[in-house]
């Protein structure tokens, strides 16, 4: 961020090297952290199977391997097809894991679930990709035996038409319109081979594009969930075939009538998914099994978690901000225009404490179409230049604040957070010229920023006051409370900010 003018606050006069501001103690509790860690007890018994599978995209080919026990089932993508789509790394599902899929976090030490959001059921309100609010009122899956059979990887699997069906209510409509959409095609299963979730789900672009296209965020769990029972009383799938559409009532119920039976080349409405095929090749019924021992080092971890240590490093990233230091420029030189330029004097306490010194900048929307946003962002040092603590305030849902007044810190737990600051903290290391690590992320669950007065350049002066939970990353079990306060002097940086939640 660029220097800005001097601000020198009448209330706290810091300098490099001083000690810590003295701040009442906060009151956060690691109680109330997101993270929720919970361990995997598996006993490794039962017999293993594996599969080679090939999805044909369009004429596209990926392809995996898929290792399945009673408990844990290990999907590990083909290194000569690896992709977006396909994935890029091994990813794990079964019951042990409410068969959802999760995937390593290496350097977290913890398995994170790849669906990304909250899990929710119906009915459930969203805005699709037009912005138009549409609510799923109920999902539905539909299975009939065909009585054909067919050899896959050398085994039977029979054949059985399968009907997935979305109804949703168009929000926007006057009358309320009722819309439907249908996944329909053929799903082939070994009897004699227990149910896994896995050829759903083989990585979360497939699950979307091919078993649940267009679900909305946060029903991604219940889609599968309804998908898995309508098919765990017939046996392992190792085969699909499907397209998504856009239908009506009255063609559901003759389709219905029919036991969800097309006639030759008939279409059950306007085509709005990407045809797919997902096929095993090669079937093993004695295969070695995933390794038990490592797996358990890893606790998994919800959507939550996922959120609250995703966020911080990625509105980082979008305003281009908690950057490391300049390789090219002495420390002492650092610090000296540091104290010289700096727009935020403040204290951090329960996170890395001490004295911060650093600078302040804000931006702002007010955009019907792109949406109303408001970001204020605190960069600021410790004393030793080799920490930096970043505050990225975010307000969504309204633009640009009053000359003055008051902004409250949302608590991310309530629903009552429009017009509201979300505060989000990183920590990082610095130590090493031109490279920073991040060390700590966290949220704020209380307290307020004060805008007092503003200049006509469009300077806000002011205060901030924020306590929350923060959660070292090498430690995601030892959350603890952090407080951080200070004064500001933000001048006007961004025109266009961060307005997703």
């Amino acid at each position: 961020m660029p220097a800005k003018t001097r601000f020198r606050s009448r209330s706290l006069v810091l300098a490099l090297g001083l000690p810590a501001l003295a701040i009442p103690a906060f009151t956060a509790s690691a109680d109330e952290s997101p993270i929720q860690l919970e361990p995997l007890a598996l006993d490794g018994g039962g017999d293993h199977f594996r599969y080679s599978v090939l999805t044909d995209i369009q004429g596209d080919e990926i392809r995996w391997t898929v290792t399945q026990g009673p408990e844990i089932t290990r999907i590990h993508p083909d290194e000569d097809y690896r992709s977006g789509l396909g994935g890029r790394e091994d990813l794990f599902t079964g019951p042990a894991l409410d068969g959802e899929l999760y995937r390593k976090e290496q350097e977290l030490g913890v398995l994170l679930p790849t669906f990304e959001s909250e899990q929710v059921e119906p009915p459930h309100t969203f805005q699709d990709m037009f912005d138009n609010q549409r609510r799923v009122e109920e999902y539905r899956v539909h299975v009939a035996a065909t009585g054909e059979t067919r050899e896959i990887a050398g085994e039977t699997a029979q054949g059985y038409r399968l009907a997935a069906v979305t109804e949703m209510t168009n929000l926007d409509s006057d009358d309320e319109e009722a819309l439907f959409s249908v996944n329909h095609g053929t799903v082939w299963v070994y009897e004699d081979v227990p149910f896994s979730s896995a050829l759903l789900q083989l990585s979360p672009g497939m699950f979307r594009m091919a078993i649940g296209p267009n679900v909305p965020n946060g029903l991604e769990a219940h889609y599968l969930h309804t998908f898995g029972e309508a098919l765990e009383p017939l046996g392992m799938p190792v085969g699909l075939q499907l397209q998504g559409f856009h239908t009506s009532a009255d063609t559901l119920e003759t389709m219905e009538a029919r036991d969800w039976a097309l006639e030759e080349d008939q279409s059950p409405g306007q085509a709005s998914g990407i045809a797919y095929r997902i096929e095993v090749t090669e079937f093993s019924d004695d295969a070695d099994a995933p390794d038990y021992a490592a797996l358990q080092e890893y606790p998994r971890a919800g959507a939550a978690a996922f959120e609250y240590l995703r966020t911080p490093p990625v509105l980082a990233d979008m305003l281009d901000v908690c950057l490391p230091l300049p390789s090219d420029m002495p420390r002492d030189e650092l610090a000296a225009m540091l104290d010289e330029q700096a727009t935020f004097d403040g204290a951090l306490e329960g996170a890395h404490s001490g004295a911060l010194l650093g600078q302040a900048a804000w931006g702002g929307q007010e955009d019907p179409q792109r949406g109303d946003g408001f970001a204020l962002v605190v960069e600021a040092f410790l004393p030793d230049l080799e920490t930096t603590a970043c505050m990225i305030f975010t307000r969504v849902g309204a633009g640009v604040p009053d000359d003055t007044g008051t902004l409250e810190i949302a608590d991310p737990r309530s629903t009552e957070a429009e017009g509201r600051l979300a505060a989000h903290l990183l920590v990082g290391d610095v130590s090493e010229p031109g490279d920073i690590t991040f060390l700590t992320v966290g949220q704020g669950l209380s307290g307020e920023v004060r805008l007092d007065t503003a200049d006509p350049d469009g300077t806000f002066h002011g205060h901030l006051d924020v306590e929350g939970i923060a959660t070292p990353l090498d430690d995601l079990g030892a959350s603890d409370g952090f407080r951080l306060e200070g004064e500001f002097s933000a001048m006007q940086y961004w025109d266009r900010v961060p307005v997703a939640r």
